[in-house]
């Protein structure tokens, strides 16, 4: 990484310790179909997910196979499932802990084109400690802001939750396959935010932490492109 694409390397070098997400996807039955776990503290990423002769078998918490659950996933045409993420943040030294935010998810597949949405639906209560540039305890940023930062979270989360006219907050990624050569992948987004510190603090911090510049979006694009022509090598000797 750091000789190909060094540009890439040095952002995600700058992400180091800045946040930990746990994810489990899970179908209708509670059984696991795949588990995430990404620590940027040392740069980990852990998949695990079972497969057989071309299904996927989802198993339990134990990692105990339920092959009652087994599916092709070329064959899917409904399928419901959900997002269960531990996220954990650390922002210059205020650490940020939420547990257990749910996505509802469905995906479906038809003939030329098909789609997955990601609802939000719900968002428990943030911990938070810790001190800002290990100087600041998080009770003095709260003499600072209007009414504590627990509270300016809670608020956010709630219009999350509540927006598109209570529908909530959403992710849409469809597709379309009429043409093979030129497969077409269009995302739709739609939530709603309230206009507190909160939200200020979080668009500051991915200005300085996450926005990549123009030559690491290059980088990253090029990585991407190198990725699916090694995977379709891989998957036409398959045949």
């Amino acid at each position: 990484m750091k000789k190909d694409f060094p540009d890439l390397n040095y952002h995600l070098r700058r992400l180091e310790s800045l946040f930990q997400f746990n994810i489990s996807f899970q179908n209708a039955n509670g059984n696991h179909i795949m588990d995430l776990f990404l620590d940027s503290k040392d740069t980990f990423l852990y998949l695990n997910f079972y497969t057989h002769q071309g299904r996927i078998i989802p198993f339990t918490s134990e990692n105990k196979p339920v092959f009652e659950d087994a599916f092709y996933p070329t064959k899917v045409k409904d399928y419901n499932f959900s997002m269960n993420m531990d996220i954990f943040f650390n922002i210059y030294g205020i650490r940020f802990q939420t547990d257990n935010v749910k996505v509802a998810c469905h995906y479906e597949s038809r003939n030329q084109h098909g789609k997955v949405l990601f609802k939000l639906k719900e968002i428990p209560p943030t911990q938070v400690s810790g001190r800002a540039y290990h100087i600041v305890p998080t009770w003095f940023i709260d003499i600072m802001i209007p009414g504590n930062i627990d509270q300016l979270i809670e608020n956010f989360c709630k219009v999350l939750l509540s927006a598109n006219n209570s529908d909530g907050s959403y992710l849409s990624l469809r597709w379309n396959t009429r043409n093979p050569k030129d497969v077409g992948l269009y995302p739709h987004a739609s939530s709603e935010f309230i206009d507190n510190f909160f939200i200020l603090f979080g668009f500051q911090i991915w200005h300085e932490k996450f926005k990549m510049s123009d030559k690491a979006a290059s980088d990253l694009n090029q990585l991407n492109v190198q990725g699916v022509e090694a995977l379709i090598l891989d998957l036409s000797k398959l045949h």
